[in-house]
């Protein structure tokens, strides 16, 4: 193998390449990334149930596959990581909780069943908050997941695991799920990309829900071409992107988010400051837009998600009410009492934020601003306001359905994300245009861990 080669950081072409032309086995590529996890873990604390033996078998027998002239699919032999909420056949799924520590599945979620369809061979369950109601990446059940770039801070959440787990070098790519920003929020305090696509583009069938019309299945990896084809992978067939759509960066328009880019921290401040400047220095046509309805965009969507959420736990708030972390427990008990009035009203103002948002985007290719707000905050200080506010440039996608994804903005210090959004079934012009701008700023720094 190359000198430059390496099983742990390549792209899922080069490691495609390099199965192909023999440099490498299936098991051996495993095999690296089944060390790492064990080398790593311990510190990360980034998985919930490792799956090393099944790792081996499916690698045994993409390897007889490849031998024999198969190839399933560009991910035929790559390594990921599936989160926790996702089902696993004849595996325990307990969506970060003690309610369902004991729930071992007899099948695959829709998603995890494309994956495995496609030749991925699943590493393991990654640690996410409870049953996804936080967006911290800390869980009193089976203890908090640690930031590879600090590991005395957050990861974000609630895919927390996955994010954790692919800038550490483990897995080439990760399944994870976005209800208010539980995969780009993750993805931009861990230094790796995530994208939620359009609503329903990616199954949900098989994950275990949060609140279902916010709930969105998404992907992480660290390449925009990489997050193309682990999203093809885990899709239905009829919603797979095929090849983007060309663009340059003279051609893309972009909208600013002021009332997004208010307010940020100083370390974040100034890495958007410099991602503007190097994106405009490109060509990339640039300008300021302030939404009547943003505002809004919060409101309506706790009072969605709250009142879901409660809908979906109503038999065991009733029955198991002391098994959930206090944490959850408060949120699910204040989703409870909100009147039937209050979610329908959210549900109008949705329709009514949607409205303005897809006027806008007659105008711009995307809507951009700071993933994150704030860099990830050590563990010690996080607190529930806190946490609120690291989801507040999140919130808005989801609430409407449209595509999202946060890109690493390279730089000294913590990582930091810039988010673009598009409109509805956009998602493969929003990725063609994250190509150029992926282009245009340089490929993400790794973690010293």
């Amino acid at each position: 193998m190359a000198m430059t080669f390496d099983p742990l950081r390549a792209s899922i072409a080069e490691l495609g390449a390099a199965l192909r032309e023999r440099r490498i086995s299936i098991r051996e590529l495993i095999d690296e990334h089944l060390a790492r996890l064990v080398a790593v873990n311990p510190k990360i604390n980034a998985f919930s149930l490792p799956d090393p033996d099944g790792a081996r078998a499916a690698a045994a027998a993409l390897d007889a596959e490849l031998a024999a002239g198969t190839l399933r699919s560009p991910l035929h032999g790559i390594p990921i990581t599936v989160k926790d909420l996702f089902a696993t056949r004849g595996q325990r799924t307990a969506a970060g909780s003690s309610i369902l520590r004991d729930r071992v599945t007899d099948y695959d979620a829709d998603a995890v069943a494309n994956l495995r369809t496609k030749g991925a061979v699943i590493l393991g369950k990654t640690a996410m908050d409870e049953f996804a109601f936080s967006p911290i990446g800390v869980n009193v059940h089976y203890g908090n997941t640690r930031n590879p770039w600090d590991l005395e801070r957050v990861t974000g959440g609630s895919s927390a695991g996955a994010a954790a787990a692919l800038a550490a070098g483990i897995g080439t790519g990760a399944l994870g799920s976005d209800t208010g920003g539980s995969v780009r929020l993750p993805a931009a305090l861990c230094g790796v990309a995530g994208f939620k696509p359009s609503y329903d583009r990616l199954p949900r069938g098989g994950a275990f829900p949060l609140a279902w019309s916010l709930d969105h299945p998404g992907v992480f990896a660290r390449s925009v071409a990489d997050l193309c084809a682990m999203f093809d992978a885990a899709a239905f067939p009829e919603a797979r992107l095929g090849a983007l759509p060309a663009v340059t960066g003279r051609e893309l328009r972009f909208g600013i988010l002021e009332e997004f880019c208010r307010d940020l921290d100083a370390e974040v401040g100034a890495r958007w400051e410099g991602f503007i400047r190097a994106i405009t220095a490109a060509g990339v046509r640039v300008e300021t837009v302030q939404p009547n309805t943003s505002k809004l965009s919060i409101a309506a969507s706790t009072a969605i998600m709250f009142a879901e959420a409660a809908a979906v736990h109503r038999e065991w708030l009733k029955t198991r009410r002391a098994d959930y972390g206090e944490g959850i427990r408060m949120r699910l008990l204040q989703g409870a009492l909100i009147p039937a009035s209050t979610y329908l009203r959210a549900l109008q103002l949705r329709r009514v934020i949607a409205e303005e948002f897809e006027a806008l985007f007659k105008t711009y290719d995307s809507l951009i601003c700071p993933t994150n707000v704030t860099v990830a905050q050590t563990i010690a200080s996080v607190e529930g306001p806190t946490a609120g506010r690291m989801i507040r440039n999140t919130r808005l996608a989801p609430l409407l359905g449209i595509p999202g994804l946060s890109l690493p903005i390279p730089g000294r210090g913590l990582p930091v994300g810039a988010q673009l959004m598009g409109p509805v079934a956009g998602d493969a012009k929003l990725l063609a245009a994250a190509g150029v701008i992926e282009k245009i700023i340089g490929p993400a720094d790794s973690p010293p861990l």
